[in-house]
């Protein structure tokens, strides 16, 4: 069985990226006439998606669309944020695979090929791309942030957040499957991880380094809530998890102040003079047990109905078989 090369469409959000879109462009363009030891067509199409940028990438963008046929512009009619342009342009992606990666020069599209080589060896579905070093300026707030939330998620849901990252493989039939689903309350991975199984995505990491200018992140504290508030409204809870999450964080506190106050009563001879009060005390702590778990469940409802009123499927049906085709032909190159 002959192999063939799979083909790779690169999804770029474009905001504020006029000085960094004629670089991205020329290695794309590297990259797709064989250049740089990656095989020529494995880059099949590279599609921005103007989410109303702030500075001139839009006419920009326009005159590349205009010199390269496999380079596509789609301009949204008003900002709508990272995640939901990403699902745009998926919409409009027809390779084997999407690549998604940041216009800001972070993330190196010639790193495509060995985690398209893992991916496929895998059997892999998704595949996030990661740097074994720091790839923005640092920030407090914004590192403490991330991986407080990060560490939250992975407590009250099944999944593992710590390994999502906006420089992502998807193969291209999940991606295009949920992408009409995400709108601009969704958080795209957390859609993506609820029709994926935890096998089928992983980590590959590498080291590369940020390329932008010294002001790093443009992500400010209230951007950051407003990203972060997505991700719990669009991820799928786990009712059991959060019940014991919560349940340590209320009722261990409570069931020490319970004790200081035996003692107390004790030592004090309180239990003599009012002795209705530890009962009173107790019908407070089963009060807040059961808003406890009446709220936990609320929210696992309300995330269940978020998933389904939002339209993201509840199953997939998808082909792998051509992926050892893939695999062979990726493998003369590597």
């Amino acid at each position: 069985m002959e192999s063939v090369c799979p083909l790779v469409s690169v999804v770029v959000p474009v905001y504020a990226g006029q000085r960094t879109l004629p670089g991205l462009i020329k290695r794309c363009t590297a990259i797709r006439d064989g250049h740089v030891g990656i095989p020529r067509g494995l880059l099949h199409e590279l599609i921005f998606v103007c989410d109303e940028p702030i500075d001139g990438s839009e006419s920009l963008l326009a005159v590349a669309a205009k010199q390269l046929d496999w380079v596509r512009v789609v301009s949204l009619a008003r900002n709508s944020g990272q995640h939901l342009a990403t699902a745009v342009g998926v919409l409009y992606t027809s390779g084997d695979w999407v690549l998604t990666l940041d216009e800001d020069l972070q993330h190196p599209p010639e790193m495509m090929a060995q985690p398209l080589i893992e991916a496929l060896d895998q059997g892999l579905d998704l595949l996030y791309i990661k740097s074994t070093t720091r790839v923005h300026a640092s920030s407090l707030y914004r590192d403490f942030a991330s991986r407080a939330s990060k560490l939250c998620m992975r407590i009250i849901t099944r999944d593992d957040y710590s390994m999502v990252s906006s420089f992502r493989l998807i193969r291209g039939e999940v991606a295009r499957s949920i992408a009409i689903s995400v709108d601009g309350k969704s958080y795209l991975d957390a859609v993506l991880f609820s029709v994926t199984s935890a096998k089928r995505r992983s980590v590959f990491h590498a080291e590369f380094s940020d390329l932008r200018d010294a002001h790093g992140s443009g992500y400010s504290l209230k951007k950051l809530l407003r990203h972060y508030g997505r991700l719990i409204m669009s991820a799928e809870f786990s009712g059991l998890r959060m019940l014991t999450t919560l349940g340590s964080l209320v009722g261990v506190p409570l069931l020490v102040l319970l004790l200081v106050l035996l003692v107390v009563g004790w030592l004090t001879g309180t239990q003599q003079i009012a002795p209705g009060w530890l009962s009173l005390f107790f019908l407070g702590i089963s009060m807040n047990v059961f808003l406890l778990v009446y709220a936990v469940y609320s929210l696992k409802l309300l995330s269940v109905l978020f998933l389904r009123s939002s339209g993201s499927p509840q199953f997939l049906v998808i082909s792998r078989e051509i992926d050892a085709r893939h695999g062979e032909y990726m493998r003369q190159f590597s």
